[in-house]
């Protein structure tokens, strides 16, 4: 029977053989230097309790949270100080002088003086503070000639008014007076001269020409459109505007003469056919069918 075979050494194949061992560098011993690295004395270890580091922390999380209280407590009084100087201070305080106005003519009722003295009750509020719609909605109130104000602010201390000033087109007769009307219809005071100026307007009695307080109407619409259809040079020779109760519509011209409109329609036509035969001789003019004009 045949032996295992076994693993043969360098001696089993000289037995003459040296073998010497040199140590590897896990088993080389540590030699330490005792001169160089001083030995710890354990004796003089402080030990640090555990209440005295969770106090550090609590005194540090402590200073953290009054930094942070400090810089908020500086913004604030900064915004604090900032809206005081922009909505209480008299810096950016309104100034009478500083107040201007346009937009009015020489012959309104209204003047810039009388604006400038409305606006300039509300004298020494800043600026910001100063609600402008509601200004301009107190101004058209105020002022009836006013159709429409415009404020912008004009920092530091001024207040820039644009108005729209309703332009007078004719004057309603009724209850011993003449009220002026634009071409909307409301009535306004205008100065005495342009009130001379205007054409006057005379509505028959009747729910067809009047509203039920007497003031206004169908009429009034009627006479302000076929006015507004004249050609500016046409419109100025007329003196007078008249309305039946049945809406026909006659012009009583500056020199006398009159004219027949008929109704309300079509008054384009009729316009244009009046501009053409105005200047032909005559004492009426009718123009109620514009395609067959007869001047008497």
């Amino acid at each position: 029977m045949k032996e295992p075979s076994r693993r043969r050494s360098a001696r089993d194949i000289n037995p003459h053989t040296e073998i010497t061992y040199v140590p590897t560098a896990a088993t080389a011993p540590v030699v330490y230097d005792d001169g160089d690295a001083p030995l710890a004395d354990l004796g003089s270890t402080t030990t640090v309790s555990l209440d005295e580091r969770l106090e550090e922390k609590a005194s540090e999380k402590r200073r953290v949270r009054w930094r942070r209280l400090g810089v908020v407590g500086a913004v604030l009084a900064a915004l604090a100080a900032l809206a005081w100087v922009i909505f209480f201070s008299p810096l950016l305080a309104l100034r009478a002088s500083d107040i201007t106005v346009s937009g009015i003519p020489a012959n309104a009722a209204v003047t810039a003086e009388d604006v400038t003295a409305a606006l300039a009750e509300r004298s020494g509020i800043p600026l910001p503070r100063l609600d402008t719609e509601a200004l301009a909605t107190d101004l058209s109130a105020q002022f009836p000639p006013i159709k429409e104000a415009q404020l912008r602010r004009s920092y530091l201390h001024g207040l820039e008014v644009t108005l729209t000033v309703r332009e007078p087109v004719a004057c309603l007769v009724g209850k011993g007076a003449c009220s002026a009307m634009d071409r909307d219809g409301v009535s306004f005071p205008v100065l005495p001269e342009v009130e001379a100026s205007l054409p006057r307007v005379s509505l028959s009695p009747g729910p067809a020409t009047r509203s039920e307080d007497g003031s206004d109407g169908p009429g009034i619409r009627i006479a302000l459109d076929v006015l507004a259809s004249l050609k500016d040079d046409v419109r100025a020779q007329v003196a007078g505007v008249s309305v039946s109760d049945s809406g026909r519509v006659g012009l009583d011209l500056n020199s006398g003469q009159k004219v027949i409109w008929g109704d309300a329609q079509r008054s384009d036509l009729k316009a244009a056919a009046l501009a053409t035969v105005i200047s032909v001789p005559g004492q009426v003019y009718d123009v109620s069918e514009p395609t067959a004009v007869v001047v008497h």
